[in-house]
């Protein structure tokens, strides 16, 4: 290799593929949370972050600020991410109520409210899982990882000898 051919082209194309397939997975992440995550989704993500990061080095309970409901059968629960909606209450605050496909599916309105205290996080992140998301956290990103490191192996091979 003489003088001239360093750096690498080959390198080069690599780092700008990498970069540009972690710039894609984002942009493609934010859109989907964006568009197609319901509202108790949004909501629930920094939980789920959390029960995910501290609640695994830490193994005291943490506070969570979590949304309750009573289903049609008194079986208390956290509101699903397709079943609440942020709405305004009548003295201006902030609230929440159920949507018609809530209804639909049984829960009435016995009781919304905050489930505001410590608790385990492998609790929280099961519940989360289970009851809000209905996936795990890899079932989210599985696609965009595929489609972005596709793009990137398809440049790595086409400079190999």
């Amino acid at each position: 290799m003489s003088p001239k051919d360093f750096p690498s082209r080959v390198l080069w194309w690599q780092v700008g593929a990498t970069v540009a397939a972690a710039l894609f997975f984002v942009m493609s992440m934010v859109w989907e949370y964006e568009h197609t995550w319901s509202f108790g989704e949004r909501y629930y993500l920094p939980h789920l972050v959390r029960a995910n990061t501290l609640g695994r080095l830490y193994p005291a309970p943490l506070r969570y600020r979590l949304l309750t409901m009573v289903d049609s059968q008194g079986a208390e629960h956290l509101a699903p991410g397709n079943e609440i909606e942020a709405t305004t209450l009548k003295d201006g605050r902030p609230g929440y109520r159920l949507t018609e496909e809530g209804r639909q599916e049984g829960a009435v309105k016995l009781k919304l409210e905050w489930f505001d205290q410590n608790v385990d996080s492998a609790w929280v992140r099961t519940r989360l899982q289970e009851d809000v998301y209905n996936r795990a956290v890899w079932d989210y990103i599985e696609y965009r990882v595929a489609s972005s490191t596709a793009s990137t192996r398809s440049v790595q091979h086409s400079d190999s000898p």
